[in-house]
């Protein structure tokens, strides 16, 4: 009977020692490890804007809301807004140069 207590105990105390370990990993945001950032759109017009970074179409923006355009690789941008529709004869454009930092949201506002 004295064996049978000794071994379990022996065996609970290997077990407690043997069980789960701490984890000393550390959560590392994605836009860390790729270095990109947001670029933010807020439309204060009541038409809607097509988005262009570096000449390339991003998407569009709705009237009187905001848009968020995310995972754009750090860096200095120019930007152009290019009027949807609602206009008669040509588009109503803007044009920006944006600086996306990692990890930051960079919030343009639409006039």
């Amino acid at each position: 009977m004295k064996k049978l207590v000794y071994i379990l105990a022996v065996s609970a105390v290997t077990f407690s020692f043997s069980g789960c370990t701490k984890d000393n990993q550390q959560f590392t945001p994605a836009c860390e490890t790729n270095n990109t950032g947001t670029l933010k759109v807020v439309c204060n017009l009541e038409d809607p804007y097509k988005v262009y970074l570096n000449n390339a179409y991003k998407g569009t923006v709705g009237a009187y809301t905001s848009k968020d355009f995310g995972d754009i690789t750090s860096g200095t941008y120019s930007t152009r807004y290019e009027q949807a529709s609602g206009y008669v004869f040509y588009p109503t454009e803007y044009t920006a140069s944006v600086t996306i930092t990692r990890c930051q949201t960079k919030q343009i506002n639409l006039p």
